[in-house]
């Protein structure tokens, strides 16, 4: 994807967030949806990845549960118990917000 199709698509997707903010209920929906699919798709073209699904962040955490001498892909030494404890959050984080559960209550 080149640079004029990657602004085009992030112009599409911040009009689509405005014209959500200033219309009614219903057509909200549609277009926070469509806006939704828009960077769903720029993730998977500029990254690579696909979004998060349960099934994906329920994986990552058994394999970060059952991984030994994690390293850091900057400094290739072992990371911290505050570094893992960032990773696991990041991830039960969204997965409860995927799941409508509200962490701090």
């Amino acid at each position: 994807m080149n640079n004029l199709e990657l602004d085009n698509m992030k112009n599409r997707i911040t009009e689509n967030l405005q014209k959500a903010f200033d219309n009614g209920l219903e057509e909200n929906k549609l277009l926070i949806a469509e806006a939704s699919a828009d960077l769903e798709e720029l993730q998977e073209k500029v990254y690579g990845t696909s979004p998060a699904t349960v099934a994906s962040l329920i994986k990552d955490l058994y394999e970060l549960a059952s991984a030994t001498n994690i390293t850091s892909k900057e400094t290739g030494n072992s990371i911290t118990v505050d570094d893992f404890q960032e990773m696991i959050y990041l991830k039960v984080e969204l997965l409860a917000e995927m799941l409508g559960i509200d962490l701090e209550n």
